[in-house]
């Protein structure tokens, strides 16, 4: 056996871009971010730590719609290295 101390497994992080639309942007105070988070993050993974402390109401974060390098995507999409997450909130107008 090996006296050498085992190193701390590392957790791999990826670099992504978030862009911010409408009223989103002024929960967060800004319109893009470029975070690092771990692997294998989901998109609903991300959005409830970003939105955790900020006082965005539930219902709003459920009628999102989401964009992953300027495709449709779902909550359940694991983000890769350098992709583009769009948040759009819903909108209405006559």
């Amino acid at each position: 056996m090996s006296s050498q101390a085992t190193e701390p497994k590392q957790t791999k992080t990826i670099k992504i871009k978030v862009l911010l639309f409408a009223s989103l942007k002024d929960y967060l105070n800004q319109a893009e971010i470029s975070p690092e988070i771990p692997a294998n993050t989901t998109i609903k993974q991300l959005r409830d730590q970003l939105f955790s402390k900020t006082n965005i109401k539930t219902e709003k974060l459920q009628t999102l719609l989401y964009a992953i390098n300027h495709n449709h995507a779902s909550l359940d999409t694991v983000l890769k290295d350098g992709d583009e997450i769009a948040f759009l909130p819903m909108v209405s107008g006559g």
